[in-house]
């Protein structure tokens, strides 16, 4: 009987370390898989670090290339302006006059988008009262 229980013992102990062993040569694989992943992770970063870096690398302008193109700018802007002549004058006059007339005549609804849209009227302003006592 103590045969067997000691032959028992013996198997469990080297099913034990069987699977003991092979648990250790997994976790060797593993880690060294880890490890080699890792690596090629920390490479691949450091050269999308390199790429970005690189792409961000330009020339900052001075302060007078700025300033020319500021300048070249509104030069653009500027040159598309005019003075206004008499015809804008008449016709800006004609269409505030248009506008006076053909206010009153809309429907209430149509009114109301038209004072949203527009701006209001210029209105002539009061004289200050006099105050006397």
């Amino acid at each position: 009987m103590d045969e067997v229980v000691i032959g028992c013992l013996l198997g469990c102990f080297v099913l034990n370390f069987a699977v003991l062993r092979h648990a250790l040569v997994r976790m060797t694989q593993d880690k060294a898989e880890a490890i080699a992943r890792a690596e090629s992770l920390r490479n691949d970063l450091g050269s999308a670090l390199q790429n970005m870096v690189g792409a961000l690398d330009f020339d900052i302008p001075d302060i007078h290339t700025i300033r020319d193109t500021i300048e070249e700018s509104i030069q653009g802007i500027m040159g598309t302006f005019h003075q206004p002549t008499g015809q804008d004058m008449i016709l800006g006059a004609i269409s505030q006059l248009v506008m006076s007339k053909v206010m009153p005549q809309m429907p209430p609804a149509m009114q109301n988008i038209a004072e949203q849209v527009l701006p209001p009227a210029i209105q002539p302003a009061e004289a200050p009262a006099d105050n006397e006592n």
